[in-house]
Order: structure tokens, then C-alpha cells, then sequence
């Protein structure tokens, strides 16, 4: 009696797990691509025909998914380790883009900034005749200059970075897709 309880439980721990699978936005595509994998190689394969057995303990009677879903919910958490890790991955990807995005959007306003205060200044510079406020304006002038480069620079490099994770996240999407897709044939 203990035991049967326990497989009930279990049981009952799985579909749950299987539902969140369903829910989680994280997992739509992953879904999807294990889905269509699944209709290319098709019903007859004996591998999906050996994972519909394994997941069908899991899928609840009246189920609102088809069960091409509820084997590829089954697949996903049969492997949820490996895919945390890259779904992990890809999130930490994504929120250091947004990060460097906010930074550049933050520079480009700076060196806008920097741009309108030299205009300013050498129109000033037009306006003075003495040596000494010239002189001031000028090497004012000359230090946004500097820093002006500076900031293009460092925003190049943002860029270049931005542009660098982004093709790492493609390339981690491919891998996640080129995965799921494994799972079904092999």
C-alpha cells in the first residue's frame, strides 16, 4: 500500500513537472522544435513509439495537449539538467547584452553631450579676445575632445562585444534546437 502511494506520488510529481514545462515561456520553442523533429522522423519510429511508453504513465486522462507535446514536455525533463544549464547560460547572455545596451544608449547621449558643449565653446572662442580666456576655451575644447575619443572608443567596444554575444546567443539557440532535435532521433 506505502509503496503504491509512493509511485502515485511520484507520479503525480512528474505530470507537475511535465505541466511546468508546458507553462514555462523558456521552453516554447524547445518544444515546438522536439515537436516538428518528431513529425519529420514520424509516428512510426521506435523511438518515439519507446517515449510516448515512457511518458504515457505521465499523461493525464481528457489531456488538453496533444501527445506529441506531453513526449516532448517528457523529453525536456528527462534531460531538465542539461537543459537549465543552457537555458541558464543563454539568460546570463541576454542580460549582459541589455546591460551593454543601456551602457551604450547612455554613451551615445554623452558624446552628444560632449558634442553640443564643443559647439558651444567655439562659439564662445568666436566671441572673447582676451589671450587668456582663449586660451582656456581652447584647452576645454581640447580635453572633450579627448574625452569624446575615449567615449567613442569604449562605445566601439560595446558594440563589438554586443555584436560578439550576440552571435554566441545564436549560435547557444542552434545548440539548444540541434539538442532538443538529437533527443528524438538518437
Amino acid at each position: 500500500m506505502l509503496g503504491m502511494m509512493a509511485h502515485s506520488e511520484n507520479k503525480w510529481k512528474v505530470r507537475k513537472e511535465l505541466m511546468h514545462i508546458f507553462v514555462n515561456e523558456d521552453f516554447d520553442t524547445i518544444l515546438e522544435t522536439i515537436v516538428r523533429k518528431m513529425k519529420e522522423v514520424s509516428d512510426g519510429s521506435d523511438r518515439i513509439k519507446k517515449l510516448y511508453d515512457e511518458a504515457q504513465p505521465y499523461i493525464p486522462a481528457g489531456s488538453l495537449y496533444e501527445k506529441e507535446y506531453w513526449i516532448a514536455a517528457y523529453i525536456i525533463y528527462s534531460n531538465l539538467t542539461r537543459f537549465n544549464e543552457m537555458m541558464s547560460e543563454l539568460k546570463e547572455i541576454e542580460s549582459i547584452i541589455m546591460n551593454l545596451r543601456q551602457e551604450s544608449s547612455q554613451l551615445w547621449s554623452l558624446q552628444v553631450l560632449i558634442k553640443d558643449s564643443i559647439e558651444i565653446l567655439r562659439e564662445d572662442l568666436q566671441k572673447v579676445k582676451d589671450d587668456y580666456q582663449v586660451a582656456n576655451l581652447q584647452q576645454e575644447i581640447k580635453n572633450y575632445q579627448e574625452e569624446l575619443r575615449s567615449i567613442k572608443s569604449t562605445y566601439k567596444g560595446i558594440l563589438d562585444r554586443c555584436k560578439e554575444l550576440e552571435d554566441k546567443k545564436r549560435s547557444l539557440i542552434r545548440g539548444i534546437r540541434q539538442f532538443a532535435k538529437q533527443l528524438v532521433v538518437s
